[in-house]
């Protein structure tokens, strides 16, 4: 089913975060997740602000109202709400995926 998953206003995504790297990117999209290292240190909700933000505004190009972490808040593995559909979200990940590092 992959990593992005349709809902009724939007799709959701899982994601797998990487804390603390030197620079915010989108590492690679596969069946399981999709693997995104932020800069922000995991503390008090700075990394997952930092997702949030990274994923709105420079991959999705959305408000940050549209992305919500609705699971995974203390943990690597996220769940992510967007107010987008899934194949526009897909595209846009996949996108950024190929524009980052390997």
């Amino acid at each position: 089913m992959g990593p992005v998953r349709p809902t009724a206003d939007g799709c959701t995504v899982q994601i797998r975060l990487q804390p603390g790297a030197k620079r915010s990117a989108i590492l690679r999209v596969d069946d399981e997740a999709v693997r995104i290292h932020v800069t922000a240190r995991p503390v008090e909700g700075a990394a997952n602000e930092a997702l949030l933000r990274f994923l709105a505004r420079d991959v999705l190009g959305l408000s940050l109202a549209s992305v919500t972490l609705i699971r995974g808040q203390t943990h690597r593995d996220k769940v992510v709400a967007v107010r987008a559909s899934a194949d526009t979200v897909l595209a846009a990940l996949a996108r950024h995926a190929a524009d980052g590092p390997a």
